[in-house]
């Protein structure tokens, strides 16, 4: 059934824990939606019919009481009372996550600063202590003023609109804004808080799905021809393909350009299976100003063996000696 089931049919993949009970959430209202959109319109055609205009009748000043008009009113306010404190205050406050996240056994703690227009992350680095940040300090160079005096700060590791997290691990944003309102968005992991200046947001979430994952779940076959090619173009080749002379066209993993696309064509293939390069994406869902198209972000939900291996890779943002300036 649409009302219990999956509705990965007309929703993105859910790579959350919480994500089933958004989408419940999302059907409950959207039948709740329907039911009444019909029972109006089937209210409006029948007083259309009921008081339309015709001879030997005349139109009266006096105020009609409708008994079914009022109950029905009635019980829509019960419903949405039920859906707001049954459903969406609880699940609103436990993706807001502070508290929750401080029962759980070694969160992953990362703070995000929105701005015109980049998701800057910062993560505390090896002592798991974030250094101390001061707006005074904001330079194109240190976009969240972190101090590099601060002894907590020396291993502190920002990175720019790339998030990485590990998979099956309880993860806390701390989310804010240097200038106007944006709204940090990751559809697949059922996420939506808007970053508003002045405030810091906590935002709880627990990825139960890899990026690889989740691509895997987004295979689609397109056809390869010059009329689609455009539907195509930088999404990631999902399979092997080689010529007649068994000589390779396109690797699986590698992106799809409008060269190798002409290349199947070319080689008479037909069709191709593909998937978008990047899932889960972090998106700003408020127009924060004219770039705003710009403001995209990447969120790669990592193997714990990938997100190690990440962050040791990680230049902490003030080597040795390069903070006495700050």
């Amino acid at each position: 059934m649409i009302l219990l089931g999956n509705y990965e049919f007309w929703l993105p993949t859910d790579a959350s824990s919480h994500g089933g009970e958004i989408d419940r959430l999302i059907v409950l209202v959207h039948w709740f939606m329907l039911i009444v959109f019909v029972g109006w319109g089937i209210f409006f055609l029948l007083c259309l019919f009921k008081f339309r205009s015709r001879s030997g009748h005349q139109a009266s000043t006096k105020v009609s009481k409708f008994k079914a008009a009022k109950v029905s009113e009635i019980a829509v306010v019960i419903i949405e009372v039920i859906f707001l404190l049954g459903f969406s205050i609880p699940i609103w406050a436990k993706v807001r996550g502070a508290e929750y996240v401080s029962l759980q056994e070694n969160p992953l703690v990362i703070r995000v600063s929105a701005q015109q227009f980049a998701w800057n992350v910062h993560y505390p680095g090896e002592d798991q202590k974030f250094g101390r940040t001061d707006a005074n300090l904001i330079t194109t160079d240190n976009p969240i003023g972190l101090d590099g005096a601060d002894d907590l700060a020396k291993d502190d590791i920002i990175t720019l609109n790339q998030m990485h997290v590990p998979v099956n691990r309880d993860v806390l944003v701390h989310l804010s804004s240097r200038d106007v309102i944006h709204s940090f968005s990751v559809p697949t992991l059922r996420i939506k808080q808007d970053a508003i200046p002045g405030m810091v947001i906590p935002v709880w979430f627990r990825a139960v799905l890899t990026t690889d994952e989740v691509r895997e779940q987004n295979i689609k076959t397109y056809p390869t021809g010059l009329s689609t090619k455009s539907a195509l173009k930088n999404l990631v080749a999902m399979a092997s393909y080689k010529d007649n002379d068994d000589k390779m066209i396109v690797e699986k993993g590698t992106l799809l350009t409008e060269a190798k696309i002409a290349s199947l064509a070319e080689a008479g293939i037909d069709q191709a299976e593909a998937a978008p390069a990047m899932p889960t994406e972090i998106a700003c869902a408020q127009l924060c100003g004219l770039m705003h198209y710009r403001m995209r972000g990447y969120l790669y939900i990592d193997t714990e063996q990938q997100f190690d291996e990440w962050m040791v890779e990680q230049e902490p943002m003030f080597a040795e000696g390069d903070y006495e300036d700050y």
